[in-house]
């Protein structure tokens, strides 16, 4: 799949990259080719080969978890393998934490830095919506008593939940979905 308009920014205001043969992620705000150039120094430093369809292949990744309608191809993706957007995060949050008032109970510090680290590393964090330029953290906190972690800085969204880590990461009673990656930390 190819973007659509690779000239606008994509939802989430960020391109963005993952290199599969060490993970390492790219990000940026600027352009296409801003992302580009930097796998491509990537590469270089480590004396990889880079790929002569490099561009399609940054634009194919984005599309797989960019918002079905964004992206040219056919797109028969489920729902948690696209990127979560501002509202339907906010909404999934609100949902989350009114339905479960009364049942939600919270993990201590040294457990939530934990899943944190391991959420950060995780292919389905999505750092492409602004947790706290848009008061998702803040809300996000609102919720979990103001608890925090170390690295809640780095942290965006998930997209399997639709939540922000901020605040996932503090909640023992949830259920493991089906699409959870092996790793997660959420119990079966």
């Amino acid at each position: 799949m190819n973007l659509a308009r690779p000239q606008f920014t994509p939802p989430g205001g960020t391109w963005f990259y993952q290199e599969p043969k060490t993970g390492r992620q790219f990000s940026t705000r600027t352009s296409l080719d801003d992302v580009w150039r930097q796998v491509v120094r990537f590469l270089e430093a480590n004396k990889e080969p880079i790929p002569e369809n490099l561009l399609a292949l940054i634009e194919d990744y984005m599309c797989r978890r960019l918002p079905k309608g964004t992206c040219d191809g056919q797109d028969d993706r489920p729902v948690h393998e696209t990127i979560p957007l501002f509202f339907e995060v906010s909404h999934a949050m609100d949902l989350f934490f009114r339905t479960n008032k009364s049942k939600v109970s919270y993990c201590g510090s040294n457990d939530a830095i934990k899943r944190m680290r391991i959420c950060l590393c995780c292919p389905r964090h999505f750092m492409g919506i602004c947790t706290s330029c848009d008061g998702l953290r803040a809300t996000a906190r609102n919720y979990v008593g103001q608890r925090t972690t170390s690295l809640d800085s780095q942290a965006g969204a998930c997209s399997i939940y639709r939540l922000p880590l901020v605040a996932i990461v503090h909640v023992n009673n949830l259920t493991r979905n089906a699409f959870c990656p092996g790793e997660c930390w959420v119990s079966p």
